[in-house]
């Protein structure tokens, strides 16, 4: 092997003692957990917001993915416009998550559904962040049950919107401009249109978005996307987990390999020895 993409953080040790060189950098990514907004405990903010504050971000991309990955509270994505790498929103706060929980009338414990996948090109450890994020939610007082699809049926899924008795999903996304968050957030995008899938609805999102498209330059763009962004937030409509690294693994034949903060490398520079 040449080049390995997206190796595992632990096979990326294995890698490196084995004379490979790890290649590690930003990419336009944001993993994101969708809410469905059709179950009764979801539609109260405060327990949106206790979700948020009961996951352990730094300590997921600390110790679950060994530094290949960054917290993240924004729903602008690492490498996109208006990205601010010290935004946080409804941080890990487990007592606050507790108390939240307790003030929604579930102080005595919540049952939800967790939807997953192992994902697809780029994706790894994702069932393990899943479970990461279950031990999570169980501290707080929430029990959560996990159910795993293969990607694509969970995409499927994504478009025809989630299921009764589903509460949440995750799937990462993100690009270097914005048009991602047009297959989201709008209602323009509600199931079977794309993949509005928690059945989010805000007719102020879809005026700022449109006027965000529209914007005459990138101050005003971007002003546009914050705008949005603190929306998603005080509502706690979606919620912003990690963001992982690009990671690739060379082996010691290979010379002139660039990690661009995209999600493709320039292969036309890439020497072998």
């Amino acid at each position: 092997i040449d080049i390995a993409a997206t190796p595992t953080p632990d096979n990326s040790s294995l890698l490196k003692d084995s004379g490979f060189k790890i290649i590690t950098g930003e990419v336009p990514t944001v993993y994101v957990i969708w809410l469905n907004m059709r179950e009764k405990a979801i539609q109260d903010v405060r327990v949106r917001k206790a979700i948020s504050m009961a996951l352990d971000r730094e300590g997921l991309a600390k110790s679950l993915r060994l530094g290949q990955a960054v917290a993240a509270e924004s729903i602008l994505n690492i490498g996109g416009p208006g990205y601010d790498p010290g935004y946080t929103c409804n941080s890990y706060d487990p007592d606050g998550a507790r108390k939240l929980l307790a003030e929604a009338g579930y102080s005595d414990g919540l049952e939800l559904k967790m939807i997953w996948t192992p994902g697809g090109a780029g994706d790894v450890g994702m069932i393990a962040d899943a479970e990461w994020f279950q031990r999570n939610l169980a501290d707080v007082g929430i029990t959560a049950t996990i159910e795993v699809l293969d990607i694509g049926t969970f995409f499927n899924m994504m478009n025809q919107g989630m299921p009764d008795g589903a509460h949440m999903l995750q799937i990462s996304w993100g690009e270097n401009s914005f048009n991602w968050l047009d297959a989201i957030l709008p209602t323009s995008a509600l199931p079977p249109n794309g993949y509005n899938s928690g059945y989010y609805e805000n007719p102020e999102v879809d005026q700022l978005l449109e006027e965000a498209r529209k914007s005459a330059d990138e101050a005003e763009m971007v002003s546009k996307l914050h705008k949005i962004r603190d929306i998603v937030c005080n509502e706690a409509a979606y919620i912003p987990t990690h963001s992982p690294l690009g990671v690739v693994a060379t082996s010691p034949a290979i010379e002139n390999f660039v990690l661009a903060p995209q999600h493709w490398p320039d292969m036309a520079i890439v020497d072998k020895r």
